[in-house]
């Protein structure tokens, strides 16, 4: 198993005033004094805030018809969501690439696939809608404080919290769509003294979609069928299951202390069903012309198996006096992902040598075919992220209408995995 590691430490102190609006023109008038925390890192109204941000809210979502965070963010400006190869989501704010949008939840980075063309293409559907709150986008760069991963822009899903009444609310449904069906159970306990507790759990069905595919290949000089594909493909489907938990302790004190612990975990079993797929092979050594070749199945019944879970847990300590408000916390987040292909396809053993004539004097090119590692009937792959960070901030009132805001984030980013360098990417230590 080879390992990478990353930390980065990073500080900030900026001060705000009193600043300019970038409102979307779709926002409602009454929205423009609604709270979001992502621009600066502090409470602060749309109105006041130096960003172009846009929150959707619950009722946004309930008006959309959204199932899942991709569709409630399918109508915002400047957002695209295009699939990538079917299995996910690019995720590019004012046509960044999906690598320059961060998407974090509750304000923090989740442990997940960091090469440029998988960044964030699988985060969104690893959340459920159903413990959604509001969703707060900023256009624009926000590298001063979250970074170059934030030149794009910022998507913060802010989950729900337990709720502030003395009263324990339950909610259970059940929903189905075109692609997938799901039920939920969430639980508040409400204020029980200085406790308060929630709970939310989802499970949810993808369905089989059959795509059929339906594809040939010809030699380009001697325009002969080479190959072909023919069949139907089912893409990533099977069952999901998340569970969130939050407890919170209030001190009830005069600089209003609270400290809250909460735990994430998350896990899918997905597989992908393929078409078979049919391709000239030669069957033994010699001369191109002599060679025995015939058109058999290099995929067969080809499946795969995808096998992920992750945790996220977190400790926070906050409190407000009439001149400061300040926070410190750490969390860890940990991604685990498994991947296992199976084919029925049978192919000759070895190295096939192929020679194709040339020009004399120059001898025959070798031409060498191994083709147990050109279509494995096996292969297998693993991978863990990890995060582990400790971050805290502090806000100073400076007068009514500035504040100084200064902090720090100490971040570990860990990956294990089976194919991060090397030339034998199947071979496992």
């Amino acid at each position: 198993m080879n390992t990478l590691l990353k930390a980065s430490l990073c500080g900030a102190i900026f001060s705000t005033l009193l600043a300019p609006i970038y409102v979307t023109h779709a926002m409602e008038a009454s929205d423009n004094y609604m709270a979001v925390v992502t621009a600066s890192k502090q409470a602060e109204t749309i109105r006041n805030s130096s960003a172009a941000v846009q929150l959707i809210t619950q009722d946004d979502m309930k008006r959309l018809g959204a199932d899942t965070v991709e569709s409630a963010l399918q109508l915002v400006e400047n957002i695209n969501l295009s699939e990538a190869g079917m299995t996910g989501n690019q995720v590019m704010i004012r046509g960044m690439e999906s690598r320059h949008s961060l998407v974090l939840v509750n304000g923090r980075r989740l442990a997940g696939e960091d090469a440029s063309n998988t960044t964030n293409v699988y985060t969104l559907r690893r959340i459920n809608l159903d413990q959604v709150n509001r969703i707060e986008i900023v256009r624009g760069p926000s590298s001063a404080l979250y970074g170059s991963d934030a030149m794009g822009g910022i998507i913060n899903i802010i989950t729900k919290q337990p709720t502030d009444t003395t009263d324990m609310l339950q909610s259970l449904g059940v929903s189905s769509g075109t692609k997938h069906e799901q039920a939920y159970y969430a639980l508040s306990s409400g204020n029980q003294g200085r406790w308060n507790a929630s709970f939310n759990m989802n499970v949810t069905k993808e369905r089989p979609i059959n795509r059929h595919m339906s594809e040939k290949t010809f030699n380009t000089r001697t325009k002969q069928l080479t190959g072909y594909t023919e069949g139907y493909r089912r893409i990533m489907y099977g069952q999901k299951q998340s569970y969130n938990s939050s407890v919170m302790y209030d001190f009830k004190n005069p600089n209003l202390n609270t400290i809250k612990v909460d735990f994430s975990y998350f896990k899918e079993k997905l597989h992908t069903d393929n078409a078979d797929k049919y391709a000239t092979v030669f069957h033994k050594s010699g001369m191109v012309f002599a060679a025995d070749s015939r058109m058999v199945p290099v995929n067969l019944n080809k499946t795969e198996y995808f096998n992920n879970k992750s945790i996220q847990t977190g400790i926070t300590y906050s409190g407000r006096t009439n001149r400061n408000n300040y926070e410190i916390g750490t969390y860890y987040s940990q991604l685990d992902k498994s991947y296992l292909m199976i084919d029925d396809r049978t192919l000759p053993e070895g190295v096939i040598n192929v020679m194709m004539p040339s020009k004399p004097p120059k001898p025959p090119t070798p031409l060498k075919f191994d083709y147990q590692s050109l279509y494995p009937a096996t292969d297998n792959d693993t991978a863990t992220y990890k995060n582990i960070v400790l971050e805290g901030k502090d806000t100073m009132y400076v007068g009514d209408h500035h504040d100084v805001m200064f902090g720090g984030e100490y971040r570990r980013v860990i990956y294990e995995g089976t194919r991060l360098g090397g030339l034998n990417v199947h071979k496992m230590k």
